[in-house]
């Protein structure tokens, strides 16, 4: 039928868009040279992302991977920029390796908010290649806190300090501006900011007609929008301070007096 096909890869050497295509006959004893030329319209190829969803607390830091792939052969497209956003707000920006893979650690503040974002990756696309996006879901949850409270012996009627110390349990960063409340015998005595070493400092003054003994000293946090309550129960040792008053007295040598206190 005198029809030839030759197999020619478009690779991205080649590049998208127009080119012209010659097709000659060199002749032979038989039969005159020809030429003819035409034109090869390469368009760009789509792509495609894909990554999954993502789960994080307060203070968690969160890994997102992504891979971005040729769509028509599978194949992984290194060297390209993507870009990850979280709520529509870009918060990094990427390049694939040779597998076609990108990689961004994402520390969740306490700005993040305890709530569930739209997390999406963009590739913008370039001379060869289509744009695409993909999107997920990074969900917060609040993070756990522990409170450490010590042990106080005392004695009525002294002034001490009832302290207490907050932090959250996945990476033991300390919490300042957070309410602490503290109760002795169950029975509430005042509230304290924490500090910037997330101390809460409550100055206390222990009654003169306190029991000696053991009494329990609760410090509390509530929680708040992204930490989780907690508390904490240390003792309060107390005795009582005493003191011996003698009254003046007076006699005559040889006798006997009557001597007495308190």
């Amino acid at each position: 039928s005198g029809t030839v096909s030759l197999s020619y890869p478009l690779d991205v050497g080649v590049g998208a868009g127009n080119h012209s295509l010659s097709i000659s006959f060199a002749g032979d004893t038989g039969y005159y040279a020809s030429q003819n030329s035409q034109v090869l319209t390469i368009a760009k190829a789509d792509t495609n992302l894909t990554q999954s969803d993502y789960t994080g607390r307060v203070g968690d830091t969160v890994t997102f991977t992504t891979q971005l792939t040729r769509s028509t052969d599978g194949a992984s497209l290194s060297n390209q920029t993507v870009r990850f956003q979280l709520d529509g707000n870009d918060i990094g920006t990427v390049t694939t390796d040779a597998g076609g893979s990108a990689t961004l650690t994402y520390l969740v503040t306490e700005s993040t908010g305890v709530t569930n974002h739209a997390l999406a990756v963009v590739f913008d696309g370039d001379s060869n290649y289509l744009t695409t996006n993909t999107n997920s879901t990074l969900t917060v949850s609040k993070t756990d806190t522990s409170l450490v409270a010590t042990d106080i012996n005392t004695s009525t009627g002294s002034t001490i300090n009832l302290t207490a110390t907050l932090s959250r349990t996945n990476d033991s960063k300390l919490l300042p501006n957070q309410t602490v409340l503290f109760a002795i015998d169950n029975i509430g005595v005042g509230s304290a900011v924490t500090d910037s070493n997330g101390i809460a400092t409550l100055s206390y003054t222990v009654p003169a007609i306190a029991n000696a003994g053991g009494h329990p000293i609760t410090a509390t946090f509530a929680g708040d929008s992204n930490y989780n309550a907690s508390s904490i129960t240390a003792n309060l040792a107390l005795t009582i301070d005493t003191a011996v008053l003698a009254n003046n007295g007076s006699g005559i040598y040889g006798r006997s007096i009557t001597l007495s206190g308190v």
